[in-house]
């Protein structure tokens, strides 16, 4: 299931930059295009957009 990335607070522990989980997963070695931000589902121009960590990890298991 797809998680929509949401706008929330730098505090909140459970959400994660879009463009900072894709640079996590693609410095363990994951050589993919942008259909990583794809499927972590960061919104194309969207600098704030956040991503659930539970769906980091899903991405994460996806391309390790």
């Amino acid at each position: 299931a797809r998680r929509i990335p949401s706008q929330v607070t730098p505090s909140d522990g459970a959400n994660t930059s879009c463009v900072d989980a894709a640079n996590i997963i693609r410095t363990m070695g994951a050589d993919v295009g942008t259909e990583l931000e794809a499927d972590l589902g960061c919104q194309p121009g969207k600098i704030n957009c956040k991503v659930e960590n539970s769906a980091v990890f899903d991405v994460m298991e996806k391309y390790s």
